[in-house]
C-alpha cells in the first residue's frame, strides 16, 4: 500500500508541476498522450533516482 501511494504522490507532483487541467480531462475520459507517458517515466526516473 505505501508503494500505491508514493506512486499517486509523484503522479500527483507531475500534474501540478506541469500546470496543465488534467481534471477536466479525466472527467472526460481523455487521459494521458503517448508523450505525457514518456514524460511521467522521466519524470519517475528523476524523483526515485534522488
Amino acid at each position: 500500500m505505501e508503494s500505491t501511494l508514493s506512486g499517486i504522490s509523484v503522479l500527483l507532483s507531475f500534474i501540478d508541476e506541469k500546470e496543465d487541467d488534467f481534471e477536466s480531462r479525466f472527467k472526460a475520459c481523455n487521459f494521458f498522450k503517448e508523450e505525457e507517458l514518456d514524460a511521467i517515466r522521466d519524470y519517475c526516473q528523476i524523483k526515485f533516482n534522488k
